[in-house]
């Protein structure tokens, strides 16, 4: 599964954490119980400062996974082919060294690894495949603890910066009325219509936030039901390729048994003898199967008579049209059944 950054520029940190917490919720839950083997956190090798949404994302990653899963997770360094090779060096030792960032990570088990081409990065994927999979702390709050996404870690997390940016709204929101009324007092309109705009930004933002708050509290069943219902989708097309791939082979195995079967009756008897075989027990078989059989008999005599296999063709055909009722009622039972029974008894009786 490829995950959307926290620092994506179109959406806000409440909507992908949603995003990620519904899907690993739905996939956790019964009968599923999807657990992950790997999970792998990108970071560009040129950033050259860990700004402050850098620093939360680092820190929702850490509460979405937990300690435990920390050593089934894997640190990677990108585009090391854009830059520097000795400062990229120096990055990636702060990266691993410094404990506002990767050092708690990577003393829990985390390994850090550079991607540096596409082999490179299949390996990473490769070291994690088989790895023991383990249930993220995110799935624990929610499925086995049952609680709601705004009282995870991840969510808290996400809140409590929900909360920093509403103060600072309302602050700015009193400055502004502070202004305002000085404004109207000296009749600047100018000013007016300034802070009314700066008023209606910051009202606008202040709205979004409470959206983004409320979203984390509300019920997300109907979520959870569209992701069921997605996996319940996909293992019922997985299940169908896998009946429809097992049909195939149970044909592709009925077709090798008959001609199987039909080579073995062509080694014990001549074309002939089969041919009169057929013709004696035709009366035993429908009107319509009777003038089928009569139309393959010519249609295998109008071959050459040294033609090998002719015989079995004969033999096989039949049996994919009349079906074993058929044969059987002709006198080759052996066909599409046992093909080590009885073709001894069939050539004896057919040669009394």
């Amino acid at each position: 599964m490829d995950t959307p950054g926290f620092n994506d520029t179109k959406r806000s940190e409440t909507e992908v954490l949603k995003d990620i917490a519904d899907w690993l919720e739905a996939t956790y839950r019964e009968p599923s119980r999807i657990q992950l083997s790997g999970i792998i956190y990108l970071q560009s090798i040129g950033h050259t400062r860990m700004y402050g949404s850098t620093l939360r994302n680092l820190k929702m990653f850490r509460q979405l996974c937990g300690d435990q899963p920390m050593k089934n997770v894997v640190l990677a360094t990108t585009f090391w082919d854009k830059e520097d090779l000795e400062r990229a060096e120096d990055r990636e030792e702060q990266l691993r060294t410094n404990p506002a960032f990767w050092q708690p990570m990577i003393k829990k088990g985390a390994r850090l690894e550079r991607v540096t081409d596409r082999e490179s990065a299949l390996d990473i994927i490769m070291t994690l495949v088989n790895k023991e999979p383990v249930t993220l702390a995110i799935q624990d709050e929610l499925i086995n603890q049952h609680l709601d996404l705004s009282d995870t870690s991840a969510g808290k997390t996400v809140n409590e910066e929900l909360e920093k940016l509403a103060a600072v709204h309302k602050a700015e929101l009193a400055k502004i009325r502070d202004e305002m009324r000085a404004a109207i007092a000296e009749r600047d309109t100018e000013l007016q219509e300034a802070l009314a705009a700066s008023t209606e930004a910051h009202e606008r933002e202040m709205l979004r936030i409470q959206r983004d708050q409320d979203s984390l509290r509300y019920e997300r069943r109907s979520e959870n039901r569209r992701h069921q219902q997605d996996m319940a989708e996909m293992n019922a097309l997985v299940a169908s390729i896998q009946q429809r791939n097992e049909r195939e082979r149970e044909e592709d195995r009925r077709a090798n048994d008959m001609r199987f079967r039909a080579q073995e009756v062509e080694k014990q008897m001549q074309f002939d003898a089969v041919v009169a075989q057929l013709r004696q027990n035709e009366h035993k078989v429908r009107e319509e199967e009777r003038v089928f059989l009569q139309q393959q008999i010519q249609n295998a005599q109008a071959e050459p008579p040294h033609k090998k296999g002719r015989t079995s063709k004969l033999l096989i055909t039949l049996g994919e049209v009349i079906g074993s009722v058929g044969l059987t009622a002709l006198g080759f039972p052996t066909i599409l059944g046992n093909p080590f029974s009885g073709i001894m008894d069939l050539v004896e009786d057919i040669f009394d």
